[in-house]
């Protein structure tokens, strides 16, 4: 059945019970079409093994079908999985009967040879007997029949193979599930599903003869599953240091470890995003699944403030309470519920959300941060922001085993860029220098003091290379030809560092002494020694931090071969290019309790190094995504804007078999979409950057956006491309008196850079909306940036959005370094099947522009206007090809304003027939 045909649900009452794909599967409600689309194409993605894009509407039901189908298929695999433990069970019995009745015969035969061979032994020795003598014969037959019986009886007996075959499939983590009844997959699909695939599967089964071992051979919990004790899951774990080696490897395990059901993985771009997947789940009769949430301190954690300390945030508050040398520790710490069924003792039930988790933290005295990542390992399904799994240096803390599982990204549109960030990495001069100097305090202790005085060598000679770089690039005037200069591609960088004695054989001499570094920091006896005499034994933790993100992207690069080396660019500059989460992690552990520097004290080093930033920039996101999708069991990449589709292929370096663009829910009357060319003075609005500055183009655009107000009631969102164009507009219209004009219509806000007033702003917008609808206000208009905070995530449902405008095409800014040299790198990779520089750079544009523009319409009933200004939507076809599906199949082009306006009012008017006196004419 292709996607585009969906079965038809079997019953009309009641929780709906259907088959998709081949899998059983219940329903909280009728599902609309575009649903039971998804689904079908979640399934057969999940039974083949296969990866898989689907774009569908935001409020057209994507997270709850994305929800059944998942868990339905994880159950139905639990009841094959319980088909071939009995199978082989029955089989085995079987076959010990067989072994032991063929050993009882064996038994027998003997006995009788022996019998046989006496009395021929008797008989010859009567012959030759003398003939007047008497001899009296002892026979032993009895005795000899006796003694068989008696060993007959210690015949092994047949080892109990299941101690309750209705109760035994093991996950991925060794928990132990109840199976529901439900169809299954193949026996072919069912090889793929084990941590490590046996080798010897025929029709499901294994068929290797120590496939069900007798129970003395039974593998151990060390041998299936390692329990990861507490100490060692907070120990950093440098297994990942290697990219290739961050996904525990199975082939520890025997090649005839039984098939395990995947765990699943459900993650989403933030914690309000995973709250919302919770509160769907709660809908279904999978909400018993069990289950966690990963999430940071600052959702997480319980402890109270630190009394006379001061913090930046909870995390770290919390490294400086579990800090071995000045560290108090904390009490809910060890405080753990760190199985399902301690959670259920809580009274803390599936679903729960982090709340709920926080709540019941409290009540019993454990720590909510620690709790979610021990229920990891018996989970089927874990909730978690996408980085979690992205980011290797996350995914090891968290200790998240990928290798075989299932991988649901929702809201992925941007999983591109966090994949580049990920491979990527920015670090302060002055951060290596500290840290070479840290080594060498390490190494003046006598520990490990070759390992320690080989790091410090090793940042010494990174750091002359720095130097170097930066005394050629002042020569240059600008700021901006200073970092062009600083530039360098990964093949030149490398032949660069060469000549710094920083290559292959020193970069992995260096990633082998940080695991050794770390090793002895993290040592029981160490830490002890620390708490003791209040000096540190070992590294800091920023050094660590430094030694183990240098070493990441370093074994990025020249791993395999050095085969990626051509996928980065090296920059030396005055600006870290990377997110900056990496340097305030650093930040929030450089201070101690009193928020003195940890760090030793500086020496005389050339202060204008002091400034400059070692950037590592990552070009190519298959890099980071690409070893994921080699060890999971199936990726599904979803968003209500996923849209170009063309990229994902060749960016991520992972072939996506199923693509599919779903149509919205909504009836064809309750959405408008149009594209304007000019405004209502007639002249065009065309908001490319050019001409964006021109005064004509501002005025027009303020008198159209007026207009637009005065029809649609209530809530209106405006997007611009940028911040920058937003001021301009501002002020132009505050002097034309335009601004004065949108106040008596709509009461105007804007976005602005920055937290400090994005709560307050939206607040202000959501308290606008309902005095309107109230009578007693004339409704927002909020003047929002496209891939600013406003386009992500946030519920504009109903009153809140009866219309978004956007004004122009949000192309990335090509003044920044990254989008210049994304944009060169593809041009310089099509052969490798790469889109080129501009396509990528166009396709990025309009993924922003679908996310905004899908700030409208948000479940069945509601009901709005998208209102698209720039001309070439209207004069080239390729524009309106970089739409979504759902917007582009409504798209009515208006060269005119006046035509627009008089759709757009009958289309306001049919919803809304009582026009409010604020728009009235």
């Amino acid at each position: 059945m292709d996607a585009s045909d969906p079965p038809t649900p079997t019953t009309n009452t009641g929780p709906r019970k259907f088959f998709v794909a081949g899998v059983e599967m219940e329903f909280p409600v009728k599902p609309y079409k575009c649903q039971l689309s998804t689904m079908n194409m979640v399934i057969r993605g999940l039974r083949h093994m296969t990866n898989t894009l689907i774009e569908s509407p935001t409020g057209s039901g994507k997270t709850l079908s994305l929800i059944c189908s998942s868990l339905a298929w994880q159950r139905a695999e639990y009841v094959h999985m319980k088909e071939i433990l009995e199978k082989e069970a029955i089989e085995n019995a079987v076959k010990f009967e067989e072994e032991k009745r063929h050993q009882m015969q064996e038994e027998q035969d003997k006995m009788q040879r022996k019998q046989s061979q006496k009395e021929e032994e008797e008989l010859q020795a009567r012959r030759k007997a003398d003939e007047g003598r008497v001899i009296v014969y002892y026979d032993d037959s009895e005795d000899d029949m006796e003694d068989f019986q008696l060993r007959s009886k210690k015949i092994v007996k047949m080892k109990k193979i299941m101690k309750d075959s209705s109760n035994v499939v093991r996950t991925s983590s060794d928990s132990v599930t109840h199976t529901p009844d439900s169809t299954h997959t193949t026996g072919q699909e069912m090889k793929h599903c084990s941590t490590l695939p046996c080798q010897s599967f025929k029709n499901g089964v294994c068929q290797s003869p120590c496939s069900v071992p007798h129970k003395e051979e039974l593998p151990t919990q060390t041998d299936e599953a390692p329990d990861i004790s507490i100490q060692s899951k907070l120990t950093l774990d440098t297994s990942w240091l290697s990219p290739q080696d961050g996904f525990k490897h199975s082939e520890e395990v025997t090649c005839c470890t039984k098939p395990q059901v995947p765990k699943i993985f459900y993650c989403s771009r933030t914690h309000q995003q995973i709250q919302q997947v919770v509160h769907e789940l709660r809908k279904t009769v999978y909400k018993d699944v069990k289950m966690t949430i990963l999430s940071s301190r600052e959702h997480t954690c319980i402890h109270t403030p630190w009394r006379g300390h001061s913090f930046r945030n909870k995390t770290e508050m919390c490294c400086a309470l579990l800090d071995p040398v000045e560290g108090p520790g904390c009490m809910y710490k060890n405080g753990r519920m760190s199985s399902h069924t301690a959670l259920e003792s809580c009274n803390l039930e599936s679903p729960w959300d982090l709340e709920d988790l926080v709540q019941a933290g409290r009540r019993v005295k454990c720590c909510p941060y620690f709790t979610s990542r021990d229920l990891i390992a018996t989970a089927d399904i874990v909730f978690c922001p996408y980085v979690y799994l992205i980011d290797p240096k996350i995914r090891n803390t968290m200790n998240l085993q990928l290798r075989g599982a299932v991988i649901l990204l929702d809201e992925a549109h941007n999983i591109e860029d966090c994949c580049r960030d990920a491979g990527s990495y920015s670090v302060l001069y002055d951060d290596i220098f500290q840290s070479m100097k840290d080594c060498k305090r390490v190494a003046s202790m006598e520990l490990l003091p070759e390992v320690h005085n080989n790091l410090a060598l090793f940042l010494n000679n990174l750091m002359n290379w720095m130097s170097q770089k930066i005394q050629c690039a002042q020569q240059h005037q600008t700021d901006r030809e200073q970092t062009e200069a600083g530039i360098l591609g990964g093949a030149n960088a490398v032949a660069s560092f060469e000549e710094h004695y920083i290559n292959i054989e020193t970069i992995m001499e260096f990633k082998r002494n940080v695991m050794e570094a770390v090793a002895e920091t993290n040592n029981e006896e160490n830490v002890q020694q620390t708490k003791k005499s209040f000096e540190r034994h070992g590294i800091l933790r920023t050094t660590t931090f430094v030694l183990e993100g240098l070493s990441l992207v370093f074994c990025f690069m020249y791993d395999n071969k050095m085969q990626h080396i051509w996928d980065y660019y090296v920059v030396v500059c005055k600006n870290s290019l990377v997110g900056s989460a990496a340097r305030n992690d650093l930040l929030s552990d450089s201070t101690n309790a009193n928020g003195r520097s940890r760090l030793i004290v500086e020496e005389d080093v050339p202060h204008l190094n002091w400034g400059h930033y070692l950037n590592f920039l990552c070009m190519n996101p298959g890099v980071v995504f690409r070893p994921i999708a080699d060890v999971v069991r199936s990726i599904v990449l979803t968003s209500g804007t996923l849209a170009p589709l063309v990229t994902f292929n060749s960016e991520l370096g992972t072939n996506f078999t199923n693509e599919m663009q779903a149509l919205h829910i909504i009836d064809e009357n309750q959405l408008w979409v149009g594209a304007l060319g000019s405004g209502p003075r007639g002249k065009e609005l065309q908001a490319s950057y050019r001409l964006t500055d021109m005064t004509d183009f501002r005025q027009e655009l303020g008198n159209t956006i007026l207009q637009v107000c005065k029809v649609i009631p209530y809530g209106v969102l405006c997007f611009l491309p940028s911040y920058g164009l937003l001021e301009a507009l501002r002020q132009h219209w505050l002097m034309s008196g335009i601004w004065d004009e949108l106040e008596v219509h709509k009461e105007v806000l804007c976005e602005m850079r920055g937290n400090k007033d994005f709560l307050p702003t939206i607040q202000a917008y959501y308290s606008s909306v309902r005095q309107c609808e109230l009578g007693m206000g004339k409704g927002p208009l909020l003047f929002a940036i496209m891939r600013g905070k406003v386009s992500e995530g946030l519920d504009f449902a109903d009153n809140r959005a009866r219309g978004v405008i956007t004004v122009g095409i949000p192309y990335p800014h090509l003044l920044d370094i990254q989008v210049g040299l994304k944009k060169k790198y593809n041009d310089a990779n099509i052969k490798r099947g790469l889109k080129s520089g501009s396509e990528w750079y166009e396709t990025q544009a309009y993924r922003a522009l679908n996310q905004a523009l899908g700030r409208c319409i948000r479940h069945r009933n509601d009901w709005g206007a998208l209102i698209i200004i720039d001309k070439r939507f209207l004069t080239e076809e390729r524009h309106l090809q970089g739409l979504s599906k759902w917007i582009r199949r409504k798209m009515q082009l208006f060269p005119t304003f006046e035509k627009l306006h008089s759709s757009l009012r009958n289309f306001v008017q049919y919803h809304n027939p009582v026009v409010p006196e604020h728009i009235a004419e």
